[in-house]
């Protein structure tokens, strides 16, 4: 652990969005919570890199947050809430589910504009939900009391109607 960190200090203020968003993946998979300095290392490329991320970029350092139980400082938080802002209408259903499970996780109340894409997203990709992205994207939403507005809804309910006869008990107790 202790050379993960010292690497990121090393090498973190060039890291590229897919390093960054691998890196803190990588933290967050191996459920090892960074140092301070690693983690602020971390962040300052976030915060950096963030206006060019991709789709699963945003998504997997939003859901890697929450995995680590570790709230987006001020900035790094503005940086994502952005990225998944504009990355939104590109987001594949795994991407559009952890990215609302990041937020949900943390009890992060996503901004009105993050919301909106997150939304957006699951209108647009509901038909393509697995078992496993419904669960989540419902449980998520729950758990942040946010209701869907009447086509993201929609677009859920359908999702959950044509998965649910394979979902196992953990995805139907998450969609329920």
């Amino acid at each position: 652990m202790a050379a993960l960190e010292v690497a990121v200090l090393r090498v973190g203020s060039g890291m590229q969005p897919q390093e960054t968003a691998n890196t803190v993946w990588a933290f967050g998979t191996l459920g090892l919570t960074p140092g301070a300095e690693a983690w602020a290392a971390l962040e300052a490329a976030v915060v950096r890199v963030a206006p060019s991320m991709k789709p699963q970029e945003t998504a997997n350092t939003v859901w890697a947050f929450g995995t680590l139980v570790m709230m987006p400082g001020a900035e790094a938080r503005v940086a994502l809430e952005a990225a998944v802002a504009r990355v939104g209408p590109g987001m594949k259903p795994q991407e559009t589910a952890n990215t609302a499970r990041g937020f949900a996780t943390l009890g992060l109340m996503p901004r009105a504009e993050t919301w909106a894409a997150l939304e957006a997203a699951v209108v647009r990709m509901g038909l393509r939900m697995k078992p496993q992205e419904t669960a989540n994207t419902a449980w998520s939403f729950a758990t942040l009391g946010l209701m869907p507005g009447v086509a993201a809804w929609a677009a859920l309910e359908s999702a959950v109607v044509r998965v649910g006869p394979s979902m196992n008990p953990q995805e139907t107790a998450n969609t329920a």
